[in-house]
């Protein structure tokens, strides 16, 4: 039985407010709120707050509200097994799209000519060849270019490799900055 003295706890104010208490327990705390006029105010102000959550409106989920909550917690979802293997062989089948390009550009540009294909000459090597007569130029075209604007660093051999390298990496980090970091991310 409770006495005067004693004031009800947060718990059994709540607790009345949403029935969960047992009947005589509640007639218990009633009494006591109808004779403590501390116990009361606390009751009526509990009440007033119950009431004004109770009109809150109900807010919808967001959509991402999960992923976000799992993020936070570290807790990566897995996902399906198919979905994971298209997801790792889509770089193959970009690969070999890339492949199918590159392929189509050296036919159309006259690289590699459709009558090398039909004699059994190597394609590839032919490619290779003038590719690499290509790639040999643009790096020798470059290296004119560093020359001519950054004649002091060119002093010796070494010091033109090491700029030459120096340039080379800088613009990697450029592109790898504007593709949006996935170059570097994919090489861990």
């Amino acid at each position: 039985m409770r006495t005067s003295e004693q004031h009800c706890t947060m718990e059994e104010l709540y607790l009345l407010i949403d029935g969960a208490l047992s009947t005589d327990v509640a007639s218990q705390v009633r009494q006591h709120v109808r004779e403590c006029s501390v116990c009361g105010d606390v009751y009526k102000t509990a009440l007033r707050v119950d009431s004004g959550v109770k009109r809150l409106p109900v807010e919808a989920a967001s959509a991402d509200m999960a992923r976000r909550v799992l993020s936070t917690l570290g807790i990566v979802p897995k996902s399906p097994f198919l979905f994971r293997l298209l997801e790792k062989s889509a770089y193959i089948f970009g690969l070999l799209i890339v492949l199918a390009i590159m392929a189509t550009v050296f036919i159309l540009t006259g690289v590699v000519e459709m009558s090398q294909l039909q004699a059994g000459v190597s394609p590839a090597q032919n490619a290779l060849v003038k590719s690499g007569a290509a790639i040999a130029g643009g790096v020798g075209w470059f290296t004119q270019v560093l020359k001519d604007y950054l004649p002091f660093a060119f002093s010796s051999s070494t010091m033109a490799i090491s700029v030459f390298t120096a340039v080379v990496v800088s613009m990697l980090a450029i592109a790898d900055k504007v593709v949006g970091g996935r170059i570097v991310h994919r090489m861990r």
